[in-house]
């Protein structure tokens, strides 16, 4: 009957692990060049960026909120499924079928291109953890990705009297972390830092976004 007590004691423990929730919070903060120069000098950021926020020269860019159980993987889309065609037909690019339009058409009145082939791209924030919590530490794994719609260009403008076929394609900005970090919970901690890209997908040196993320311990009782 010895066997008992710690086949007992083990269910128990797993009783309580499984009854544990965890709650990660990702806060993209967007702020300036000076004051993300004090952030980073500083032992404790978040705080100084906090400040900011109330003083109006740092914003929340974005706050994002997953809960699942101890041990356990979870995955947060928050995000605009673009669609966008890829390829064409017949190809605004072909010489020969360039000059069988230019046998039907008058010049310069372009090419008729047709949609054939789709992609769908999300545009938006993308996040799965996987956390666990033992001895005081969650233990997490993480990984973000922020996408967004930078431009549509035109790469080929067509036109066939009154009718528009452009050929356009859009032009995407990701960032990305992937990482584990051990986290205290209740405790804000600084896991990335981006710098913002324009439109053309240069850095804007004066314009930087801090990531944080803070994990805390939820006990059903």
């Amino acid at each position: 009957m010895y066997w008992v007590l710690p086949m007992f004691l083990a269910f128990v423990s797993i009783a309580h692990a499984k009854s544990q929730m965890i709650r990660i919070k990702l806060e993209f903060i967007e702020t300036d060049f000076t004051a993300s120069q004090q952030a980073l000098n500083s032992i404790l950021p978040y705080p100084i960026l906090s400040e900011k926020i109330r003083l109006g020269t740092a914003t929340y860019y974005n706050t994002e909120l997953i809960t699942c159980r101890n041990g356990e993987t979870a995955s947060l889309e928050s995000v605009w499924e673009f669609t966008y065609p890829t390829e064409y037909t017949p190809s605004g690019f072909d010489p020969s079928y360039l000059a069988l339009l230019k046998q039907s058409y008058p010049p310069n009145l372009g090419i008729n291109s047709r949609f054939c082939i789709w992609e769908i791209r999300n545009s938006g924030t993308t996040i799965e953890i996987q956390p666990a919590f033992d001895k005081g530490i969650i233990d997490l794994r993480v990984a973000s990705e922020d996408v967004q719609l930078q431009r549509i260009e035109t790469i080929q403008s067509n036109q066939i009297r009154w009718v528009h076929s452009d050929i356009k394609f859009p032009y995407f900005s990701p960032q990305r972390v992937n990482l584990g970090v051990p986290l205290v919970p209740e405790r804000p901690s600084l896991i990335a830092l981006f710098s913002k890209l324009n439109d053309r997908g240069k850095p804007e040196p004066s314009t930087f976004i801090f990531l944080f993320v803070t994990g805390s311990i939820i006990t059903l009782q």
